[in-house]
């Protein structure tokens, strides 16, 4: 059996409050105003980019992408990883 992907305490909070606090306002929102805090998006990109890569790293998930495709993927976790992207803009 393929050990389940490790998580974090601090890991499963942050997935519930991407969840509870960001999910759920843009499906259920109300009339009315209101902000998004990002101070926390680089650690959570970075934690799904773990995930993902730790899903792919089983071998079935993506047992049907392309070496170009899959060489894509990497990279853009690589990217996610890094605190650094959310500073850059197009």
């Amino acid at each position: 059996m393929t050990p389940k992907i490790p998580f974090s305490d601090t890991d499963l909070r942050r997935l519930t409050r991407l969840h509870k606090e960001v999910r759920n306002r843009f499906t259920h929102f109300g009339p009315g105003s209101w902000s998004i805090e990002i101070s926390g998006i680089p650690g959570t990109a970075a934690l799904i980019a773990r995930i993902i890569d730790n899903v792919h790293d089983r071998g079935w998930a993506f047992r049907h992408v392309t070496a170009a495709s899959e060489e894509r993927l990497r990279r853009a976790l690589a990217a996610l990883s890094d605190d650094g992207w959310i500073a850059h803009r197009d």
